[in-house]
């Protein structure tokens, strides 16, 4: 979805500077007005302008690891064959984490390649629109 917007996943390390300046260790669940009415809320906003930046939805990362322990599947439309135990970085945390977890360093490292679920999103990162 990302490429089909001109859009690259973005780095842990791009993460932790887009999304600097949140409250660390909030999540939206823990200041909403209304159960699950996600409004702007200052204390998740990045110092660059990001709303929503940490606390809210955890995001696919560019990032893969992997385990030992994995064996081989064919989930990859025939191009090729993925270890199950392939894993992905989800940055910044859900709006029901335990206090303490979300933030702009915050990471989870322990789902695979074909997890999906709704509380997992994505943001994608571009260069600037350069007009001649």
């Amino acid at each position: 979805m990302l490429s089909a917007a001109g859009m690259d996943a973005i780095t842990y390390q791009q993460f932790s500077h887009a999304m600097y300046g949140v409250q660390e260790g909030l999540a939206s669940a823990a200041i909403e007005t209304v159960t699950g009415k996600i409004e702007h809320y200052p204390q998740l906003t990045s110092r660059f302008g990001i709303e929503q930046a940490t606390g809210v939805q955890w995001i696919w990362s560019a990032e893969t690891g992997f385990s030992s322990s994995g064996v081989w599947n064919d989930i990859a439309d025939g191009r090729g064959q993925v270890n199950s135990d392939t894993k992905v970085a989800l940055l910044g945390a859900s709006r029901d984490s335990s206090a303490g977890r979300p933030g702009s360093r915050a990471s989870n490292w322990s789902l695979g390649l074909t997890n999906s679920d709704g509380y997992i999103g994505c943001r994608g990162r571009c260069d600037h629109l350069q007009l001649d």
